[in-house]
């Protein structure tokens, strides 16, 4: 995914330059104009022969350059860690694992439901098993084990990414599976609090209506800088991703004026603890 990320910036990076359209170098691809928004959002992977030719439109004549472009094209093309979930993953929520498993920092705000990431095992089933429905066992069984595989990394890495993620109150007294699974979510959020890098607030009642409408948002930033930051926007069926630096600014900025209106994470313990009380 990192490869695909810096190809991606590295490609837009020429197209602006030479003042070049994304309609127009689509064409030069014969592919739509989303597609090349994917190609430079990292989202898919991109062939060899479209870089080069991508490369002949933005004049990118320098050998040495190219090489190091087509390389990373191919390394990109290197299925993900989560290809062993492909039956249970969409193509919109792939290009997300990735962002998220390369990730330096991650800030969220979740109205509805804990963060996957801070999901213990009892309340994932319960989530995944809210759409049961459509679901054979064995597909709802492959989905949690694809949500406990995306938190390895909080836990087992050397280099875990920065968490910062914003509750809203109501999550922590909206009944998500039997009273034991929430009593088990509300005690895994309070010793979560104990990692370092991750932050934990809870926005109150009190807060009233705010501009997000009740909608999560997640904010991901990239290691060192490699792209810029990209907001993530999940519907049910499909989600946005936005990298605009005009629209992750908005919403850096709406997740900042959320944090002042939560509680400081140094409550976050008693509160929780006030909300097992109430179980």
């Amino acid at each position: 995914m990192v490869a695909r990320i810096r190809l991606g910036l590295a490609l837009r990076r020429h197209r602006e330059g030479r003042n070049i359209s994304r309609p127009a170098a689509a064409v030069a691809i014969s592919a739509p104009a989303a597609t090349l928004s994917g190609l430079e959002l990292g989202q898919v992977p991109a062939r060899l022969r479209d870089v080069i030719a991508l490369c002949e439109l933005y004049g990118i004549d320098d050998l040495a350059e190219r090489a190091a472009l087509l390389s990373l094209a191919r390394e990109a093309s290197v299925p993900g860690w989560w290809s062993a979930f492909a039956d249970v993953v969409p193509d919109w929520f792939g290009p997300f694992l990735g962002l998220e498993h390369s990730a330096e920092g991650i800030r969220s705000y979740d109205p509805q439901f804990v963060p996957g990431l801070l999901q213990h095992r009892d309340y994932a089933s319960a989530v995944i098993g809210l759409g049961g429905h459509r679901c054979h066992p064995d597909e709802l069984e492959h989905r949690l084990a694809l949500r406990m595989a995306r938190q390895r990394r909080l836990h087992d890495s050397d280099d875990p990414p920065k968490v910062w993620a914003i509750i809203d109150e109501t999550v922590l007294y909206r009944r998500v599976g039997d009273r034991m699974a929430m009593f088990r979510q509300l005690r895994h959020l309070e010793q979560l609090c104990d990692l370092p890098e991750l932050t934990i607030q809870v926005l109150p009642f009190s807060a009233g209506g705010h501009i997000t409408g009740g909608r999560p948002i997640i904010l991901l930033s990239p290691q060192g800088g490699s792209r810029p930051d990209v907001v993530y926007l999940e519907q049910l069926t499909t989600a946005l991703y936005l990298d605009d630096p005009r629209d992750v600014e908005y919403y850096r900025l709406v997740l900042h004026s959320l944090a002042t209106m939560a509680h400081p994470p140094a409550e976050t313990p008693r509160i929780l603890w006030e909300a097992i009380s109430k179980l």
